[in-house]
C-alpha cells in the first residue's frame, strides 16, 4: 500500500495592524506586563512559522521567555506605547543575562523559565528586516547573543497616527525595504512570499494593505481538492 505524504504543519501570520496600550488587571497589580508571544516550556512546534508584515503599537515585550522552533519574524513595524526601555525591551527586560555555558538540557530549560532561548540556531529562529523602535533593538541584543539579522532598524516606523482603532493610521509616511521571505510550504517545497524589491516593511503596502491571493501552503493541504469537488 502506498505511504500517504507527509505534511509540515505551517503557520502564516501577516497584514495585520494592532495596538495593546491597556494594562489589563487593578491598577495596583504589578504583574500585567505580558508578553505579546507566549511559547511553552520545552515544546517545540513542527513549524515553520512566519510572522511578517505586520504593524503593531505595543506596552509589552514581543517574547520574553521560553522557545519555539521554527519561528520566522520579518518585515514588522512596531513601535512602544510605553517607552520605559526597563520593561518593554522587545526580548525581556533580562535579555543581558548570560545563558547557562554548553547544552546541558536541564539548565537551558531552567534558564528559559525566565529569558527567551538564546538557541537560534539549532531551533531555526529568525528576526530580520523588522523596524522596532527601542533602544535595545537590535544593536545591544546583538551584542547579547542574539544573531539578529543585518536589514533589521533600530528605529519608528514613524506611523502616521496611533490612535486605537484607526487601521490607516498605522500606514509609515516613508518607505523602508523588505526583506525577501521564501516559504516551505507544507509539500517539502519553497515558494517567494516577500519580494525586497516590491515590498517594503509593515502592514501597509502604500495605500493597501499587504494581500496574497492565497495562503502559499494551500494548494498543498491534504484533502483540499476532495474539498473544493464537494463544494
Amino acid at each position: 500500500m502506498e505511504k500517504p505524504a507527509q505534511f509540515r504543519v505551517e503557520t502564516n501570520i501577516y497584514g495585520n495592524v494592532g495596538w495593546n496600550l491597556r494594562k489589563p488587571g487593578p491598577d495596583e497589580d504589578t504583574h500585567t506586563r505580558g508578553q505579546f508571544f507566549k511559547f511553552p516550556t520545552e515544546h517545540v512546534a513542527d513549524g515553520p512559522h512566519y510572522v511578517f508584515n505586520n504593524s503593531w503599537v505595543l506596552r509589552a515585550p514581543l517574547a520574553k521567555k521560553m522557545r519555539f522552533s521554527h519561528f520566522v519574524h520579518l518585515n514588522n513595524a512596531i513601535d512602544y506605547y510605553e517607552a520605559d526601555p526597563s520593561v518593554t525591551a522587545p526580548l525581556g527586560k533580562n535579555f543581558n543575562d548570560p545563558a547557562p555555558a554548553g547544552s546541558q538540557k536541564e539548565e537551558t530549560l531552567k534558564f528559559e523559565g525566565e529569558h527567551f532561548t538564546r538557541a537560534w540556531q539549532y531551533l531555526g529562529i529568525r528576526f530580520d528586516g523588522d523596524v522596532i523602535n527601542h533602544p535595545s533593538f537590535p544593536g545591544v541584543l546583538r551584542k547579547a547573543s542574539f544573531p539578529i539579522g543585518a536589514d533589521a532598524k533600530g528605529q519608528s516606523p514613524n506611523f502616521t497616527n496611533q490612535v486605537p482603532g484607526l487601521p490607516r493610521g498605522l500606514m509609515t509616511d516613508s518607505w523602508i525595504d523588505a526583506v525577501d521571505l521564501t516559504v516551505l510550504r507544507p509539500d517539502g517545497t519553497v515558494a517567494a512570499a516577500i519580494d525586497g524589491t516590491t515590498h517594503q516593511m509593515g502592514a501597509w503596502q502604500g495605500n493597501d494593505l499587504i494581500r496574497m491571493e492565497d495562503p502559499v501552503f494551500w494548494s498543498h493541504w491534504p484533502g483540499r481538492q476532495k474539498r473544493c469537488e464537494v463544494s
